[in-house]
């Protein structure tokens, strides 16, 4: 979950709305109510991503603080049915990571496995710097752990990534 696989360029075309360009974080959960906002449909309460409308409007406004990319959250030996429906065993507890405009924490469960990246200074992700900035990965790792008490993230799932084992 480096930066080039989960830092995404996305293109949005709504006509009528002169191109421009943003460089500000949005997440793929934005794409739905993006999509209904773009149509002139309601977006569900129950949705939790923010249409992108506005930022296409207006590219000078600041989009998410952070995003979380990951796999669906899985812990070791559970049974997952990733593609057709056929059930594949984890063979470990899956990563996270947590991006700002600053920092990448690539979050595992397992001890020493985390990792964390300054990304202005080291946009190839080259020097893990964790053992020498602990507390911006204490500072992300909150975040993730917010953000799965927010989303209402199953206990045996959460319980397990609730302690940053840098």
């Amino acid at each position: 979950l480096y930066e080039e696989t989960v830092a995404i360029p996305l293109f949005i075309y709504v006509p009528d709305i002169p191109a421009g360009e943003c460089q500000s974080l949005v997440s793929a959960v934005d794409l739905m109510p993006t999509a209904l906002d773009i149509l002139g449909q309601p977006i569900p309460a129950s949705v939790e991503g923010r249409s992108l409308l506005p930022m296409v409007k207006d590219p000078s406004m600041k989009g998410r603080d952070y995003v979380i990319s990951a796999l669906p959250f899985t812990n070791r030996d559970d049974n997952v049915g990733f593609v057709n429906d056929w059930n594949t065993r984890m063979d470990m507890d899956s990563s996270v990571t947590i991006t700002t405009d600053e920092w990448s924490l690539i979050f595992a469960v397992e001890p020493g496995l985390s990792e964390l990246y300054h990304l202005p200074s080291d946009p190839g992700q080259a020097k893990n710097i964790i053992a020498e900035r602990p507390e911006v990965a204490r500072d992300l790792h909150r975040v993730l752990v917010n953000f799965m008490n927010e989303t209402n993230v199953s206990p045996q799932l959460l319980n397990k990534r609730v302690e940053l084992n840098a």
